[in-house]
Formats: C-alpha cells, structure tokens, sequence
C-alpha cells in the first residue's frame, strides 16, 4: 500500500511538472487622452513662455508637460498639432 502510495505521488509529480506554465498577461496601461488647444490658446501659451525669466522652474515644468503630452499623443497614435 505505501508502495503504491508512493508510486501516485510520483507520477503525479511528473505530471505536474509537464504541465504548461500558466500564462503570462500584459499590463493594461490606462493613459489619459491629451487636452486639445486651439491654435489661438497655443500662440498665447507660447507668447507667456516667452516672457519667463531666464531659469524659471515653470519654464522646466512646462517642457517635461510638452514632452509628457508628446509621449500620450503617440502612445494613442494621435497627431502633433499644427499650426499656421
């Protein structure tokens, strides 16, 4: 009886270890939508940056946003707006 026991313990082991790995998922990455601007707000936006003091931190927050805003527009396959 231990014999056999021991013999189903065995196999089973085997068997277990034939078996696939379980499957591996990717993450879901949510990620926002970018805001549209109007060519207007834009040249506006621009006219103000231009008008910060040399080294202005919210000049260095500003260019991480438009790099932040880059990376959303092509992780959604969007276009980079253009304006006259």
């Amino acid at each position: 009886m231990a014999h056999s026991r021991l013999l189903s313990a065995a196999l089973v082991g085997a068997l277990a270890a034939c078996s696939p790995p379980a499957p591996v998922t990717a993450p879901i990455v949510v990620a926002p939508i970018p805001a549209s601007y109007t060519c207007d707000q834009l040249a506006r936006a621009s006219g103000e940056y231009d008008k910060l003091p040399a080294g202005a931190m919210l000049a260095t927050m500003m260019d991480d946003y438009r790099v932040e805003r880059r990376a959303l527009r092509a992780l959604h396959k969007l276009p980079e707006q253009r304006c006259p």
